[in-house]
């Protein structure tokens, strides 16, 4: 009686809403049969919709079962309670309520049976046995762990749908929230209060985090229903100034905001309402996606204004997304007229921040000295500055006027009207922005006037090694460089004594120093440049950009003046004033006036400092930049350079290679005549005879330039080295290590793998020097394109191009390893541009336990291959394995990367010289004890394969292993798991390294990880038609068929149309439609296309899914895939809306198959 009492009580306080906290947040009830062991469970929403419809059926059913288990989700986690010792204790007042129950430490679970039935609200029972849900392996990923995985890895999150933008959506659970797009394909389940498990590639829009179908794959992201009808998280409240990075994709609530603009629609038709608080300024989007719309008559300047929606981001800036009106509330509504600053100073425009304070406002009368006057396409209008400067160097007294039509000369006075803005220069999309006033109406007050005094640029020691130290979250020009540059932005500055670090030409910017590099001297390169270090990439580095005094030919990307020379090292003979910009993701000073006359460094073109050896191997690395045999002068320098700069080495490891015409995109990979005409080249020079050898890419598979086909090859020494003799690879064979060697040579390294997509493969051979084998790996990783600007909004930057290279340095280390096993004395080197630093992640992942990195033996003045934006950086690696790293001298050989003048490429090359003489004479007990120390079996913590256990070791030792649970890793290293709730297993493997007389012994120890529950794939027949129309199914003007003749349905007429029962796509991951269909009647204009369309409300609305068109009289099989579909009430429909005179299909074998992951029950 009382357990009635009890449900009743639950289901009445649920039912009227009432605060009485007896059950916190249920999920399902279930219920044991009173005659049998049969075990049936219900979504607790259910079960009390079901009670308050007072359902014959579902009352009936409830007579003949009682309630013997509850799940509950609680504050302290999720537990399935036993209902019977819940009620026990409340009967005796030991609890008031569930949440005190379950989350007691004695409280008495309940042990779910292994299978049970579902029960409907309508008193139905399924007749299919599941896994109780409760029992289901929970696989999601919470959203805030999720969104710090690299772009392109599969995720799945579960959380409640929170906002709606067209076909997309906001996802929150717990720990924060991520956005989901779709693009063109919606999704039923997007649904504002669903529960959703959401899978699908991670990726990264315009700094926005999110899970996106791919564009080659429109339906890469499932999302399948949890629940529905959930009430949304609560939105954090906060000021502007209080957002968090964490906050993106979560709901915020921000109260009192003053709108100030509102943009024109875009092309789309969305719009961006700018709004402020008492402590910053933010946008509002408005999608155009909006269903129903969202006008901008709805906003008004000067409105007052609350707002409650998800935090997204849009490059550089955090938005508001709103989702419908509902999440704004108009306190008090404005008078629509856009206010003005009248007379505004420029340094209360500025103000002490990346960003106005009066972005997105009309400011009028703003006076100052015109500085500069910019043509250029991204800066067109004109610089000026307050010549009445404030106390406060934290805010500029420059700002740019965009006024394309500009009248103004410099030395006037001006008063600017116009709209205060924020402003990306460039293609850097993550750059900080410019504060630019649009302007409106410029007039001229006076003439002649003298300029402001430039502000000396100069750093303190924090600001030479900070770009910025507290991720933006304060403005201090004292530690950030980021921040001080943003306080001169608009201002004449003046560069000191400046120092040439790097230039390039094709953009007019030269690199310096100022000061001649007063805070710079420890990184100093020995020519004079800068070098990068791991957590210093030097702001003091400053570009001189020529946009306003310009000294190169934008077609020919030259300097005008031939003889004008620029080196690393080299210094102006007098200061440099300019105004202080910023784009393309750094800060520039545009110079005013001609740049001064330039003193030359002590740079000259290196020859190598490697005495060459005839009795030692050398081997170089050289990007040599787009060479092909069209390459004409440059293509003989390079010759010429590898005879005299780096005295012709043995091997020579080449990227950039490009195919027999070059960049003419034709079907041509071939690259022989590019290798012939260098080969021949070199010979004029005074070189070896060399042979190539390289495998061709699939056209245009590899990246680059577009036609090029770069590719990495190798060129060697006829007459000193030999490439052993094995079949040549092709492009898409992965090449495999033997007990001999390569299997085919040269041969590629995973390249089918989707780490070397849009990339460069890895290229090993095998060459003979000496009587040893020497096996070289050619490389040429994925470039750095994607990642985030030094100078960029977002701090530290993101390296979105790293994920990709650790993938591609992971398949080169395996291949090493598997070198290695096979030949435990190898002599293995792995070189080329590997885009990325000797300190970078990359690299260590290359190296493993297995190699070193020749480039860590050169002192760090010394260490760089190439310059970027000033930064002396290596980026052209050379390891060697570890048994002739102290064999190994090294050079990085300093010809193309210090000067613009006679450069040949954009790298420099690198080149050691080894010793590979005999090995060394060990004693028997010195070689086994060496042995036993290159023993490697990598992580013995969590071994979950087999092992490669090495039978030959070093110098010639051979190696026996012993397990003491041969059952579980066998002596061979065959790995047999305990199954899944047996428990992890500790195991000794015994090592016996042997040589000669002399046998020793090691242990290892290791564990083997338990079996964890795996998913299987169950399918399911849903709906079947073979020729007959079987009940359940609607047919309409389809002739009835002949069952003992018709081998089809003959869908003819063009309101033909065959629909299927209701089916429940709910309980499956993935569904297919198959069918095999034909033309009839012959083919007159499209009455041979089929129709098939979906619905998911039993037949109310249609959403076409596909056309289909055979072609002929024969059969031939169709398949649909349905997977991103799901609902309870689904119907497939077939249609021939274009049959005409009886010319239409016929139509068999319609089978719907549902899929879905089951964990298998392990019966104890």
């Amino acid at each position: 009686m009382f357990k009635k009492k009890l449900t009743a009580i639950i289901t009445a306080a649920l039912i009227l809403g009432s605060s009485i906290p007896v059950l916190a947040q249920p999920k399902y009830v279930y219920l044991k049969s009173q005659s049998s062991e049969e075990t049936i469970y219900i979504n607790y929403k259910d079960y009390v919709k079901g009670y308050a419809s007072r359902n014959k059926n579902f009352l009936e059913t409830m007579t003949k079962y009682n309630i013997s288990a509850i799940s509950v989700k609680t504050p302290k986690g999720h537990h399935v309670i036993d209902f019977n010792g819940y009620v026990n204790e409340y009967k005796s007042n030991d609890v008031e309520n569930v949440d005190d129950y379950s989350d007691k430490e004695n409280s008495k679970k309940y042990t779910l049976p292994e299978k049970v039935k579902e029960l409907h609200k309508d008193g139905s029972i399924s007749s299919e046995e599941v896994v109780p849900p409760d029992n289901k392996k929970d696989d999601s990923t919470p959203i805030l762990e999720a969104r710090q995985k690299n772009d392109g890895e599969i995720v799945t999150i579960k959380g409640i749908v929170t906002s709606v933008i067209g076909n997309n959506a906001f996802v929150q659970d717990e720990t924060g929230g991520i956005y989901i797009y779709l693009g063109p394909t919606a999704n039923p389940n997007l649904i504002s209060g669903n529960e959703v498990k959401v899978t699908g590639p991670l990726s990264t829009y315009n700094n926005l985090k999110q899970i996106s179908n791919p564009k080659d794959n429109p339906t890469a992201v499932n999302i399948n229903l949890e629940s529905n009808n959930n009430k949304l998280p609560d939105a954090k409240t906060t000021t502007i100034s209080g957002i968090k990075e964490e906050y993106q994709g979560t709901r915020v609530n921000i109260k009192n905001l003053t709108v100030l603009s509102i943009s024109n629609p875009e092309k789309n038709g969305s719009y961006n309402v700018v709004v402020k608080d008492e402590t910053g300024s933010i946008s509002i989007r408005v999608d155009n996606n909006l269903n129903p719309k969202i006008l901008a008559s709805e906003f008004k300047v000067g409105s007052i204004i609350d707002v409650t929606s998800c935090l997204s981001r849009f490059k550089t800036d955090l938005q508001l997304m709103i989702s419908n009106i509902n999440e704004m509330k108009i306190i008090s509504e404005g008078t629509g007229e856009i206010p003005s600053q009248d007379g505004v100073a420029i340094n209360k425009i500025q103000g002490k921040s990346h960003k106005s304070p009066l972005e997105g406002q009309n400011v009028s009368k703003v006076k100052g000295i015109v500085t500069a006057i910019s043509k250029d396409r991204y800066q067109n209008g004109f610089f000026m500055q307050n010549p009445n400067p404030d106390n406060d160097p934290a805010t500029s007294e420059g700002i740019f006027v965009a006024d394309k039509d500009t009248k103004v000369k410099v030395g006037d006075e001006v008063a600017v009207d116009g709209i205060v803005k924020e402003i990306v220069n460039g293609l850097q999309e993550d750059c900080v922005p410019e504060t630019v006033i649009q302007a409106s109406n410029v007039k001229t007050n006076s003439s002649g006037n003298k300029l402001p005094e430039p502000i000396k640029i100069s750093f303190n020691e924090m600001l030479a090694k900070n770009i910025d130290n507290d991720n933006m979250t304060s403005f201090d020009i004292d530690e950030d460089a980021i921040d001080y540059y943003e306080s001169l932005e608009g201002m004449l500055v003046e560069i000191e004594k400046p120092v040439i670090v790097g230039a390039d030409e094709r953009y007019g910017e030269i690199c310096v120093l100022a000061n001649d590099g007063e805070f710079s001297s420890h990184q100093r390169t020995k020519y004079g440049g800068i070098k990068a270090y791991k957590d210093d990439f030097n702001p003091e580095i400053i570009t001189i950009d020529d946009v306003l005094k310009p000294i190169v030919d934008n077609k020919t990307k030259k300097f005008y003046d031939p003889n004008f020379k620029v080196s690393v090292g080299d210094k102006f003979n007098t200061s440099v004033v300019g105004v202080m910009s910023s784009g393309f993701g750094k800060y520039k000073v545009f110079n005013i006036d001609k740049l001064p006359e330039i003193t030359p460094g002590n740079y000259e073109k290196e020859i190598t400092s490697i005495n060459k050896d005839e009795s030692k191997l050398t081997v170089a690395s050289f990007n040599v930049e787009n060479l092909s045999k069209y390459s004409g002068e440059r293509l003989q320098k390079i010759a010429e350079s590898i005879v005299a700069n780096l005295k012709s080495p043995d091997i020579v490891g080449l990227s950039e290679i490009l195919d027999n015409d070059g960049e003419t995109k034709s079907d041509v990979v071939d690259a022989s005549q590019t290798y012939e005409v260098l080969i021949n080249a070199i010979r004029k020079a005074g070189g070896p005879e060399y042979a190539y050898t390289d495998i061709a890419p699939i056209n245009g598979q590899d990246g680059g330039v577009p036609g090029g086909n770069i590719r990495v090859g190798f060129i060697y020494v006829k007459d000193k080295v030999a490439l052993v003799d094995k079949p040549k690879g092709d492009a898409t064979t992965s090449v495999k290590m033997a007990e001999d060697g390569l299997s085919i040579n040269p041969g590629r390294i995973c390249p089918n793998d989707s780490a070397f997509r849009s990339s460069r493969k890895p290229l090993v051979a095998q060459f003979k020097y000496n009587g040893q084998d020497v096996f070289v790996i050619g490389n040429h990783l994925n470039s750095k394109r994607g990642d985030g600007s030094l100078f960029g909004m977002i701090q530290p930057p993101v390296r979105g191009s790293e994920p990709q290279r650790h993938k591609q340095a992971k398949l080169i280390n395996d291949f090493v390893k598997e070198i290695l096993n096979k030949q435990p004395d190898a002599n293995v080197i792995a070189l080329g541009d590997m885009n990325d630093y000797e300190f970078s992640e990359t690299i260590d992942i290359i190296k493993g336990n297995e190699m070193q990195n020749a480039v860590d033996k050169l002192s760090l003045n010394e260490r760089y291959s190439y310059v970027y934006n000033g930064n002396s950086q290596v980026l052209d690696n050379l390891l060697v394995s570890n048994n002739i790293y102290d064999k190994t001298e090294v050079d990085m050989v300093h010809i193309n990367s210090q000067s613009t003048f006679e450069k040949l490429s954009d790298h420099d090359p690198i080149l050691v010289q080894i010793e590979l003489g005999k090995q060394q004479q060990l004693t028997d007990e010195e070689a086994v004890d060496t042995a036993i120390k290159n023993i490697k079996l990598g992580d013995t913590s969590k071994v979950t394969e087999n092992l490669t256990l090495p039978t030959k070791g070093i110098y010639e030792t051979t190696i026996q292993w012993e397990s003491n649970k041969p059952e579980v890793v066998s002596n061979e290293g065959v790995v047999i798991r305990p199954e899944n709730g047996q428990g992890n297993v500790e195991v000794t493997l015994t090592a016996t390294v042997s040589k000669g007389k002399v046998t020793k012994s090691q242990e290892f120890k290791l564990t083997v990880l338990e079996k964890e529950k795996e998913e299987v794939n169950v399918e399911k027949e849903l709906v079947k038609l073979d020729i007959g129309i079987p009940e359940g199914w609607q047919a309409a003007d389809i002739p009835t068929p002949d069952l003992s003749k018709d081998k089809y349905l003959k869908l003819i007429q063009s309101t033909s149309c065959l629909i299927t029962p209701t089916m429940d796509f709910t309980a499956y991951d993935n569904k297919t439609l198959t069918f095999d269909a034909r033309t009839f009647g012959g083919v007159e204009q499209t009455s041979n296309e089929i129709t098939v369309s979906i619905s998911l409300d039993d037949g109310t609305t249609w959403e076409e899914v596909k056309k289909v068109s055979p072609v002929d009289k024969n059969m031939n099989n169709q398949t649909i895939d349905l997977t991103k579909y799901t609902g309870d009430k689904v119907k497939v429909k077939f249609e021939t809306k274009s049959a005409i005179n009886n010319k239409g299909v016929g139509i068999a074998n319609i089978i719907i198959k549902g899929k879905k992951a089951v964990v298998p029950i392990v019966n104890e």
